[in-house]
């Protein structure tokens, strides 16, 4: 009788952990950030992109040129739109240039322009904020 007892005492438990364990898991989906790969060296740079009053914008575009080689002959441009929390990342970047990087950050007419130095930060944060 104790053998049931205990028995029982366990798969009540195992049942009640299971359960606890699948409602965590239903908690909110985890949205991806959008990323593209410039194939040019090790930097990256994460966007933030929000509106006037802090609230992220979806499908902000964010567009750069970056020229490389003989006279800039060599040209990778590149465009990614951020996701419903308004971040976006573009990995790939170049570890030195020696013309100016720059990305533009655009939605519905307005635009910020942000420089990009390798030499000062090779990872860097950027939030910007569209007004």
């Amino acid at each position: 009788m104790k053998n049931i007892a205990r028995l029982i005492a366990f798969l009540f438990l195992a049942a009640t952990l299971s359960l606890s364990a699948l409602a965590a898991d239903d908690s909110q989906p985890k949205i991806e950030v959008p990323k593209i790969d410039a194939g040019l060296g090790a930097c990256y740079a994460n966007f933030k992109v929000t509106d006037g009053n802090g609230k992220p914008i979806y499908d902000a575009k964010i567009h750069t040129l970056i020229r490389t080689g003989l006279f800039g002959i060599k040209k990778t441009d590149l465009q990614i739109g951020t996701n419903s929390n308004g971040l976006a990342k573009i990995t790939g970047l170049p570890d030195y240039t020696k013309r100016a990087v720059n990305f533009e950050i655009s939605k519905d007419g307005k635009t910020k322009v942000v420089p990009f130095e390798p030499g000062m930060n090779c990872h860097p944060v950027v939030d910007v904020e569209l007004k």
